[in-house]
């Protein structure tokens, strides 16, 4: 496949190798860093926290004014639900086509990075995600809390669906 240059990112044609299967946890992170370092004047990245397991939870600032606090913003989020690799890859590609279209000129991208500040977290249950990568079946997060464990024994197995909604 022909490489191309866009915006300091070497892909590929076609929306890029990186678009082209579901990502790990560390690809996108390693994206993230690109998007950084090479748009430092739009894009920063905040850890919001850890997760259970210690894993970063990371945010990406992008706007003119991405290091005020006064600009409005607006938030975005994906991999909530361990399952849902479709909202990490939607928030990885908006974050891509924000940049993109904001180095390329495109006045209407332009004009909303310099009235709002977007931030984005890809994929706000990490430990989930990377589960599901070796077990697709998982669909919570990875809490080991024994009242938790409890709670879903007791009303999940022992119980019927219905007796949950009366």
């Amino acid at each position: 496949m022909k490489e191309t240059q866009n915006y300091g990112i070497r892909r590929r044609s076609l929306l890029g190798a990186f678009f082209s299967h579901f990502q790990r946890l560390d690809a996108i992170y390693k994206f993230l860093d690109e998007i950084v370092s090479q748009n430092p004047k739009i894009a920063s990245i905040i850890t919001t926290g850890k997760s259970f397991e210690k894993r970063e939870i990371q945010l990406i600032r992008i706007g003119v004014n991405h290091n005020s606090n006064t600009t409005p913003i607006i938030y975005i989020d994906g991999g909530t639900h361990a399952r849902e690799w479709v909202a990490v890859s939607t928030a990885c590609y908006i974050i891509d086509q924000l940049v993109k279209e904001y180095n390329a000129g495109q006045q209407t991208v332009k004009d909303v990075l310099t009235k709002y500040n977007f931030y984005i977290t890809p994929v706000v249950n990490p430990d989930g995600y990377e589960y599901t990568h070796t077990n697709v079946f998982h669909i919570k997060n990875k809490l080991k809390s024994k009242a938790l464990q409890d709670f879903y024994r007791y009303y999940c197995k022992s119980r019927s669906s219905t007796m949950l909604h009366k």
